[in-house]
C-alpha cells in the first residue's frame, strides 16, 4: 500500500440547521464526531472569543451521524467543510460562523497494488482526483 492520493487536508467548522439560525450557539446542544470533544476544543482554542461552555452534549460514532443531527436540527455540530459542502450549498445547514480550522488530518485514497488493469478503479480514482 502506498500513502495515497490526497483527496482533501481536514478543516473544521461549526453548522447547524437554518431552523437554529439566530439562537445563541452556547444555547444549543453541541454535537460531538467522537467520544470525546477534541474536534470541538481545537475550533474553539482558535477562536479570537472566550470559548463557551459547553453545557449541553451529544456524542456520535462518526462525523456523518453527527452531521445528519445538525440537519435535523438537534444542535451545532463541528464537521468537515469539504463534507458539508453540499448541505450548504443546498440550504440543508448553515455555518454561524466563518471561521475554520485545519487538524493536520486529510482525506487519501489509498489503493492496493494491482497486477491486472483495474480500469474501472482506474476510472473512480481520475474522477475523484479531478472532479468538476
Amino acid at each position: 500500500l502506498s500513502a495515497g492520493d490526497l483527496l482533501f487536508e481536514e478543516e473544521l467548522t461549526p453548522v447547524l440547521s437554518p431552523l437554529r439560525q439566530g439562537t445563541a450557539v452556547e444555547s444549543l446542544t453541541y454535537l460531538h464526531p467522537t467520544r470525546d470533544k477534541t474536534d470541538w476544543s481545537l475550533w474553539l482554542e482558535k477562536q479570537a472569543v472566550q470559548p463557551p461552555a459547553m453545557h449541553k452534549n451529544q456524542h456520535f460514532d462518526t462525523m456523518d451521524l453527527a452531521i445528519t443531527a445538525a440537519i435535523q436540527g438537534l444542535g451545532v455540530a463541528i464537521a468537515d467543510e469539504t463534507l458539508v459542502a453540499e448541505d450548504i450549498r443546498a440550504g440543508r445547514l448553515v455555518r454561524p460562523y466563518a471561521s475554520s480550522v485545519r487538524t493536520g488530518a486529510s482525506y487519501r485514497l489509498v489503493l492496493r497494488e494491482s497486477r491486472g488493469k483495474a480500469v474501472g478503479l482506474a476510472a473512480f480514482r481520475a474522477c475523484l482526483l479531478n472532479p468538476g
